[in-house]
């Protein structure tokens, strides 16, 4: 509910480089909130920032890259980011690649609808998946992950 609940898992060994794939919908956008985070705060940060429903992905001492093509609040969509410091690449469903350089600090682990270190910046979102892996995943593999979860979500993309 965007209020206070969020799933974190205990810590793990998640080192660069990392893509994550995510489905799922904003119901409702507060810029500030995080839509997942690694272990600590920012170390693998996919956040709502600037104005609705605009998202950015970076760890600690990256450069907060925007993702395009963002769908609007209540309409799922598959999130992708590659975090692999100055050569990360995020994507919304099969969009244009944003690229830029996300930092290069460890997720350490993973936590869902918040900031990573603390119990605030709650996001209000509904997820149906999520996919971690501890790899570099080019255009191609990307592609076949968001045709399955494009399929799950029963997406027309």
């Amino acid at each position: 509910d965007g209020v206070d609940n969020y799933l974190k898992c205990a810590a793990f060994t998640l080192n660069q480089p990392e893509t994550v794939y995510i489905l799922a919908s904003q119901v409702s956008w507060t810029s500030g909130d995080y839509v997942y985070d690694g272990n600590a705060n920012d170390s693998l940060a996919l956040a709502q920032v600037g104005v609705s429903p605009n998202l950015v992905f970076n760890t600690s001492g990256g450069v907060n890259t925007n993702l395009t093509g963002e769908p609007a609040l209540g309409v799922y969509g598959v999130f992708t980011v590659v975090f692999n410091g100055a050569s990360s690449v995020g994507q919304v469903n099969n969009g244009a690649e944003a690229t830029g350089d996300a930092g290069l600090t460890n997720a350490g682990g993973f936590a869902l609808g918040v900031r990573g270190g603390a119990a605030g910046n709650f996001a209000n979102i509904q997820v149906k998946e999520v996919i971690l892996f501890a790899a570099v995943h080019d255009a191609a593999t990307r592609a076949r992950v968001i045709r399955y979860l494009s399929m799950v979500g029963q997406l027309a993309l």
